[in-house]
């Protein structure tokens, strides 16, 4: 039971302390490894099929054992662990498209993949480090949910182009549509479109002057997408 514990063990999180920034330093190896590699990786004989299922299987086995471990420990609640929050919404998307090879969904779900981890992975709410399932359930359903999309970019040539960026956003902005309707209707709060989390709002006391949740959304969600069109210049023919 410590083991799933929300409390801190040997290890604590701090934002931007040494867990924190080796978590996103390690993770950008892998992706930066992943490129220089991927001629040499699409040569070796399991690196589509296999793969795919590898990175679908430890996302779903991740968000299993988080769901039944809140279950077990008595702490499940609709009003805070409905797979809504875009990062959960944005990952069981990624996974069916993983295992069903459904790759014209790719366009959008690999802006997802960074509008919706992305913001997590620089202001995360954690506080516990890697002696805690929390740290690895954050890690995976963010830094890794990133590592995997840009598997699927660079080593299996996904297509993503320009008009997809645009596309996501719509897609997104009707996600969140459906979300604000259900918290509406049931006094819930997923994807902050109610209220920004007090740690937020620390870090950036300004945010009291403009307390606007769906305006700070979107702009973190349009950076987040320009973001992530970066890498697909990598590909282009011409830098």
């Amino acid at each position: 039971m410590k083991f799933f514990s929300k409390l801190p063990g040997i290890f604590v999180f701090e934002n931007y302390g040494l867990i924190h920034l080796l978590s996103i330093i390690l993770s950008l190896i892998i992706i930066i490894l992943i490129y220089i590699a991927r001629n040499k990786i699409k040569k070796l004989k399991y690196h589509d099929k296999f793969m795919r299922y590898l990175m679908a299987s430890i996302m779903l086995l991740n968000m299993l054992i988080y769901y039944i471990s809140e279950i077990i420990m008595g702490t499940y609640s609709y009003k805070y662990h409905l797979p809504l929050h875009f990062c959960f919404i944005s990952g069981f998307l990624f996974m069916y498209i993983l295992y069903t090879n459904k790759k014209k969904w790719f366009k959008i779900i690999y802006f997802f993949s960074f509008a919706g981890p992305l913001p997590a992975i620089v202001f995360p709410d954690l506080i516990v480090g890697p002696d805690r399932f929390m740290f690895w359930q954050w890690y995976i359903s963010h830094l890794f949910f990133i590592i995997c999309s840009m598997y699927c970019l660079f080593v299996l040539d996904w297509k993503v182009n320009k008009k997809d960026m645009f596309l996501s956003m719509i897609y997104a902005n009707i996600v969140f549509i459906i979300v604000f309707i259900f918290n509406i209707f049931f006094k819930t709060n997923y994807i902050m479109t109610d209220k920004l989390p007090d740690f937020i709002i620390e870090m950036f006391p300004f945010i009291k002057d403009f307390n606007y949740p769906i305006f700070w959304l979107e702009m973190a969600g349009f950076l987040s997408v320009l973001i992530a069109y970066l890498p697909t210049l990598l590909l282009k023919e011409k830098k």
